[in-house]
């Protein structure tokens, strides 16, 4: 997964989340995601992390640049460096499909979704 970088101050769409648990849902009729239902098969609402401290509106979504975050994750099956010494992923939408089928099967059966967030010290990928 792909965030923001880590900061001790918040900074609007430059922030990542912090370390935690978080409960999963899907979240219907989001204004910026409403047009993943009818881009994918079988999509019905995008996964939004709940009770994420000084947070709102984090999302699980495709992406590939750190700037394409907000604060939301996003899901990449090919870590990489780019030439600015930034760091992407690479087939960030066969990610998401592959992690939204999972996550709305499991919601769909009634189970309880959490996604645990970890602080990655190694500095590299």
């Amino acid at each position: 997964m792909l965030e923001d970088e880590r900061r001790s101050v918040k900074v609007k769409h430059q922030t990542c989340i912090p370390p935690g648990t978080y409960e999963i849902e899907m979240r219907h009729n989001s204004p910026k995601f409403s047009h993943f239902d009818s881009k994918f098969d079988e999509h019905s609402g995008v996964p939004h992390l709940l009770n994420v401290p000084n947070f709102e509106w984090v999302y699980i979504h495709p992406g590939n640049q750190h700037t394409d975050t907000s604060g939301c994750l996003l899901p990449g099956k090919v870590p990489v460096i780019l030439p600015d010494g930034e760091f992407a992923v690479h087939k960030s939408q066969d990610a998401y499909l592959d992690l939204y089928r999972k996550i709305s099967l499991a919601i769909a059966s009634d189970n309880r979704v959490v996604i645990h967030v970890t602080e990655d010290k190694r500095g590299d990928l």
